[in-house]
């Protein structure tokens, strides 16, 4: 569970405006995800999103598009060309994803590649798994490259199991090291 205190504390550490994140469910053959969009700067959630896809690259697509659509304001259309935005992205690596790992990963990949080739912006991509068979909290960052995006994605492997302390700690590192730029959008 993620508290409305962890987003202000990422909000002020980091000075990130937005955060995304939700539940993802799969049931059968059909992915559901139930989002909030959450205003830092505001303190209060801004827009809400509920969709479902059959892979996860489709799920990730509608799920922006639905959070924005509802928060026109703050839309990365207000970025245009040349902006740039940092994204970090907390990943269970335990042995619970490996069936949905490529899915996953394609959904990554398309959302770095929809960043960088449509909306041409200058883009980052933190990756910060977390399992227990990680001895410590490790990312990969790739700059602007979708080849190295799905290099990084590639190296990773899924092992182990996860619990709280797993994601805690994979938290806390991209909390206190990841190196965001200061003109770029932190997501």
């Amino acid at each position: 569970v993620i508290t409305k205190d962890d987003l202000d504390l990422i909000g002020k550490t980091l000075q990130v405006d937005y955060v995304l994140l939700g539940n993802l469910a799969r049931g059968g053959d059909l992915y559901r995800s139930e989002s909030v969009l959450y205003s830092v700067r505001d303190r209060r959630v801004v827009a809400r999103a509920r969709v479902s896809d059959h892979d996860l690259i489709g799920l990730a697509q509608k799920e922006i598009k639905e959070s924005l659509r509802s928060f026109r304001s703050k839309s990365l259309k207000d970025i245009g060309a040349g902006g740039s935005i940092d994204l970090v992205f907390l990943m269970d690596l335990s042995y619970r994803i490996n069936r949905d790992w490529q899915p996953v990963k394609d959904a990554v990949i398309g959302l770095a590649s929809y960043l960088i080739d449509s909306r041409r912006l200058d883009t980052r991509v933190y990756l910060a798994p977390f399992s227990d068979k990680m001895k410590y909290a490790a990312s990969s960052v790739s700059a602007n490259s979708i080849v190295a995006v799905r290099n990084d994605l590639d190296n990773l492997k899924p092992a182990g199991g996860a619990g709280k302390d797993d994601f805690t700690k994979s938290l806390r590192y991209a909390v206190n090291s990841v190196r965001w730029r200061a003109d770029a959008r932190k997501v």
